[in-house]
């Protein structure tokens, strides 16, 4: 970010210099007046310009002026006109960001943002550059078996818990003996998994060399079932996940009830790489 701004860009840093505030839960006595400036600011800024300010900088207004009855709804209905058929944001190019920031700030407002979080829900992706495995834990030694296709395989968990035995081509045993690992061409396949003992099932996925550990375990008792299946997605633009996009809708969409685990594994294995778009710096005018 170039660090010299004109004065114009120092008014417009105002319209989304609030949005720090909405995450401050405890305020001390001597940052309530910085505070008061800031809405006051704010305020200013939006009635003198409502006309002129970006999408992104209405949705912010609308999250700070929520609770301002007379500023409601001029931001709300300007956010509202600046959409297409309430869909997404803004009219003509929309995009996962501005379309998430409006349903983030409608919602907040009281306002129906279905058809919105529909845009967003079906603008989903499968990412790619991922490793996946699945680990089968029983508490004791035991001969599992795996299935899928409708073809049953048998393997064999010792008590150091590593295996034996194969799976079929798309249940190789990864190099340490530990997982099996699910091959690229059958990551859209359900595998179903049955232990002689108590046992518990797993997803791990694994980018360059940092393996993750899905937060989802299945279990089952002796002679159980337990399903186990892929299930990541990515938001995307133009035919690619865009990182900042997806974390936004991600956002957005568990705001308003949305189920999006789906989500979750592709932002949190990306993250490292996409730190930059948490630079942000802002300005108090």
């Amino acid at each position: 970010m170039n660090k010299k701004r004109s004065k114009k860009s120092e008014k417009q840093v105002c319209i989304i210099l609030i949005l720090a505030f909405l995450f401050i839960s405890v305020v001390s006595a001597q940052n309530q007046t910085a505070i008061d400036k800031g809405y006051a600011c704010l305020t200013t800024e939006v009635n003198s310009r409502i006309s002129t300010i970006t999408p992104e900088e209405l949705s912010f207004s609308l999250l700070a002026l929520s609770y301002n009855y007379s500023m409601l709804p001029l931001v709300r209905d300007e956010l509202i006109a600046r959409g297409q058929a309430n869909e997404c944001w803004p009219s003509g190019s929309c995009s996962l960001r501005n379309t998430a920031l409006a349903v983030l700030a409608l919602d907040n407002a009281g306002e129906d943002t279905t058809a919105a979080a529909n845009w967003l829900s079906a603008a989903n992706a499968t990412p790619s550059g991922l490793e996946w495995f699945l680990q089968v834990d029983p508490d004791n030694a035991t001969t599992c078996t795996l299935t899928y296709d409708g073809t049953p395989y048998s393997i064999s968990v010792r008590d150091d818990k590593t295996l034996s035995g194969g799976a079929g081509s798309c249940l190789p045993l990864d190099p340490a003996g530990y997982w099996l690992q699910i091959s690229s061409a059958c990551q859209n396949r359900e595998f179903s998994i049955s232990c002689g003992y108590d046992f518990r099932t797993t997803l791990l996925y694994k980018l360059d060399s940092t393996i993750y550990v899905s937060d989802t375990t299945h279990s089952a008792p002796n002679g159980g079932t337990t399903q186990e299946k892929i299930s990541i997605l990515c938001f995307a633009e133009s035919g690619a996940c865009n990182y900042e996009g997806s974390a936004w809708a991600a956002y957005a969409l568990q705001k308003t009830g949305r189920d999006t685990s789906a989500f979750i594994p592709y932002i949190i294995a990306f993250a490292d790489s996409n730190r930059r778009i948490y630079s942000l710096h802002y300005r108090i005018c």
